[in-house]
Parts: C-alpha cells; sequence; structure tokens
C-alpha cells in the first residue's frame, strides 16, 4: 500500500485552484498546523464533507474555527477561498484514500481504507451467503497522539460504491456455469467481473482489489496470471481458486506451477465449488491479519524446476525484510531442503512432485518442502546434525553408502528452528527476520 503525506496534496490544489506551488504550499502546512493545534486545544475540528477529528479521552471544548484559523495564519480574508481551498484538498485526500494509498497528517496520525470482514448470511431455507465486506476510513493515531475520526455520512456514501468487493471470474466463454456463479454471487451483493482473458485480468489486478479469483487452467498463461498475483505483496493474501480440466492435470505438473488456495478438478459438483469459495473468502479474510505474503508452489523432481522454485523463493526473500546475510542464510537451507527433497525422498524420478509452500508474517519466514518419498529417521539426524561430531558421523554414514546429514546440519546453522513431520517426508523452516535474544 502506497502513502502519501498531506504536504505533498498541495501540487493537486495547485492545479485545482490554480494558485502557485508555494501558494499552494504555504497553505496546507496552515491547514495541518491549524488542525494540530485546535486538537491540542481539545477542540473539535469539524471537515465538510470528510469527518470530524477530535481529541480522544479528552472533553471537547466547543468547535475549532478551522477556516478562519487557517485564513490569519495564511494572511487570507477571503474566508471563502479558503473554504474552498480546504475542499479542495480533503477532496484530493479522499481520492487517494479510494485509491487505497494512506494519506498521512503529520504528528499526528495516518488516514487509510479500512476494509470489514465478509459476513455470513443466514437464508430462510438454510442456504447461506457471503455478504460482502464493506469500506470505511480509519484514522491511526501517532506515538503519543491520541486522536478519533468519524467520516462525514457524504464520504461514507462514497464508500458504499467503493468497488473493492468483486470476485473475478477468468474463464475462456461467457456459458451457462458463468452465469449461475454470477447470479449466485450477485444475489449476495458482490460485485462480479468476468474476463475471458487473462491479459485483461493481469490489468484489473494491478490497478483494483478483488476478495477471490477464480480461474479456469484451461488458458495457456494462466500460470502468468499465478505469479503476477501472488507473487506480489499488494495482492498475495487474494485467495486462488484454480479450475483443472481434469484431476491429472492437477495431480502431475509439467512444470514449476503455483497452486490455488484451493483447487478443483473436473468433474465436481457446482455446490463444491460455492462451498470452496465460501471458505476461502472467509479464510483470507482471517489471515490476512496474520500473513504478509503467502505462496503454494508445486515442481517436478528435475535440475531445471528445482532451480526455479530456488530463485522464485530468492526474489521472496529480497522484498521479506530479512537483511542481506539472513537472505543468504535462508537461500542456503531453502536449497537443501529442496534437494534433499529430489534426492532423497523422490529419488529423482521426475513424475513425483515436490510441493512448496512460502509464508511471511511480521516475525518470521516460514518455507514448507513435502516430497513423495516413504521419510526417514529424522529425528537421529537432527539429533547428530546439531553436535560437534556432526561431520565425522557424516562421513561414516556416507562411507557406508546411507544418507549423510551434512545438509541438516547446514540447515540447523543456517536458519532458527528445523521441524520435520512424524513420517520425515515434510520439513518446515522457519527465519526470524530479527535476531532472537
Amino acid at each position: 500500500m502506497g502513502e502519501i503525506k498531506l504536504i505533498e496534496l498541495s501540487k493537486s490544489l495547485s492545479s485545482s485552484m490554480s494558485v502557485s506551488e508555494e501558494r499552494s504550499s504555504s497553505f496546507v502546512n496552515s491547514l495541518a498546523g491549524s488542525i494540530k493545534a485546535g486538537l491540542e486545544g481539545s477542540r473539535e475540528i469539524s471537515v465538510p464533507g470528510f469527518g470530524i477529528l477530535t481529541q480522544s479521552g479528552t472533553p471537547s471544548l466547543g468547535k475549532w474555527n478551522l477556516v478562519g484559523d487557517v485564513g490569519q495564519r495564511l494572511g487570507e480574508v477571503n474566508e471563502q477561498k479558503v473554504r474552498s481551498m480546504i475542499d479542495a484538498v480533503f477532496e484530493a485526500a479522499k481520492k487517494e484514500l479510494l485509491a487505497g494509498k494512506r494519506v498521512i497528517l503529520d504528528d499526528l496520525g495516518v488516514f487509510e481504507m479500512g476494509i470489514e470482514r465478509p459476513e455470513i448470511e443466514r437464508q430462510p431455507k438454510g442456504h447461506r451467503l457471503i455478504k460482502p465486506a464493506g469500506a470505511g476510513i480509519k484514522f491511526t493515531s501517532s506515538a503519543g497522539s491520541k486522536v478519533g475520526f468519524s467520516a462525514a455520512d457524504d464520504l461514507k456514501k462514497r464508500l458504499e460504491s467503493y468497488k473493492g468487493s468483486s470476485i473475478m471470474l477468468i474463464v475462456p466463454e461467457r456459458d451457462f456455469f458463468t452465469k449461475t456463479l454470477e447470479y449466485y454471487f450477485e444475489s449476495a451483493g458482490w460485485e462480479i467481473e468476468v474476463f475471458t482473458k487473462v491479459v485483461d485480468a493481469l490489468v484489473k489486478i494491478e490497478t483494483g482489489k478483488a476478495y477471490l479469483v477464480i480461474l479456469d487452467c484451461m488458458f495457456e498463461d494462466y500460470q502468468k496470471f499465478c505469479y503476477a498475483l501472488k507473487m506480489r505483496r499488494e495482492t498475495t493474501n487474494v485467495p486462488l481458486l484454480l479450475l483443472y480440466p481434469s484431476e491429472e492435470k492437477w495431480k502431475i505438473m509439467s512444470e514449476v506451477s503455483i497452486v490455488g488456495d484451493e483447487n478443483l478438478a473436473q468433474p465436481f459438483e457446482f455446490r463444491q465449488l460455492l462451498d470452496h469459495a465460501d471458505a476461502e473468502i472467509m479464510r483470507a479474510a482471517e489471515e490476512e491479519l496474520i500473513f504478509l505474503q503467502q505462496l503454494n508452489v508445486q515442481l517436478p523432481t528435475d535440475e531445471p524446476s528445482i532451480e526455479k522454485v530456488i530463485d522464485m523463493v530468492h526474489k521472496l526473500l529480497e522484498t521479506s525484510g530479512l537483511n542481506e546475510e539472513g537472505q543468504v542464510a535462508m537461500s542456503a537451507a531453502f536449497r537443501e531442503a529442496v534437494v534433499n527433497a529430489a534426492q532423497h525422498g523422490n529419488k529423482y524420478k521426475r513424475d513425483r512432485k515436490i510441493e512448496v509452500q512460502y509464508l511471511l508474517d511480521a516475525e518470521k519466514i516460514t518455507t514448507v518442502v513435502k516430497d513423495q518419498g516413504g521419510g526417514f529417521n529424522h529425528e537421529q539426524y537432527v539429533k547428530s546434525g546439531s553436535t560437534r561430531d556432526a561431520i565425522s558421523a557424516a562421513r561414516e554414514r556416507h562411507a557406508q553408502g546411507r544418507m549423510g546429514g551434512l545438509g541438516i546440519m547446514l540447515m540447523l546453522r543456517c536458519c532458527d528452528r528445523l521441524e520435520y513431520n512424524q513420517s520425515g517426508n515434510q520439513l518446515t523452516l522457519t527465519k526470524f527476520l530479527k535476531v532472537q535474544e
């Protein structure tokens, strides 16, 4: 999410009010100073068409004469002109907020678009509908500041028409199946957008917000869309439901593929698709507060695919917030995990797949690597990998023609936590963004 300071809106003011940039900059500074002074004096600051700012926890001493104070600071006696300039600044702020940006009010806090969670609505006959989320403007106070905000009715009405509650349906053609889906979601109040070309859908996710994407994998370039959606932090938490033409296409991937948060293979019941869609909307509403990025990948067991998925995770690490040393360490641990899955788990059999999950939250990075092998006695190797004689023990096992253990020792040194599932064919690596004391 981008952000803009209130002072930066002076450029919009300059063009809309036909005043010099210097004059508009002075005006916005005067406006910000007046708002701050009013709040410090426990006054109620009303901005018509935008909302009311108050000092939380303190009784109001009455309304603040924003127009008069700004005019005095600016040396402008024409109150109508001052009022028009205030309206122009906050109209520009509304546009930025509706575009998804945060608007910073220096020393006081930040305005931003807040999305309420979708709700389940029970119908008279027992059927349920997922009602779309609503939008609202929230104000988060800076440290040491306690400012409350209540949006004006005009702004609330504009938010009601905010097209943030859309569902994207990407299919080769608009047939009976598509129209039935449209009817279901529209009856629940959702806006549904149908795309018959991947290139058009790509434009949508770069410029707008979606709550769910249902994508038919019959498109040759469907992976291009999956990559764009899930590799971008701005859209990674949008739930992706993929529809495969057959079970065979879903079970065996011919190349590195980003898979859906839910995946359905033909044939399936229409009700099954709706249930998955409902569940994904609710899951995403809960998890977007936890995860900053999440990605699911499957790949065949071959060298080119292994190198490609390692490169993908490396790119994700570069934008994770982990320092450079940590990125190198986590990349090394992940490479070792994938190579071990291919070599020891899947025995480099290409028809066996490797599954990878990448999760990023505010504190840590988690990668999960799963193979289709029979597993191994991981407890013994993890224990020896964390001791001083790990190298000699690994050499001894290698001489006996058995699995080494140097890889586990490397991974233990490069990440903060290493865990296998009970059977030993799934490995979870965890790396904290900050050094743990």
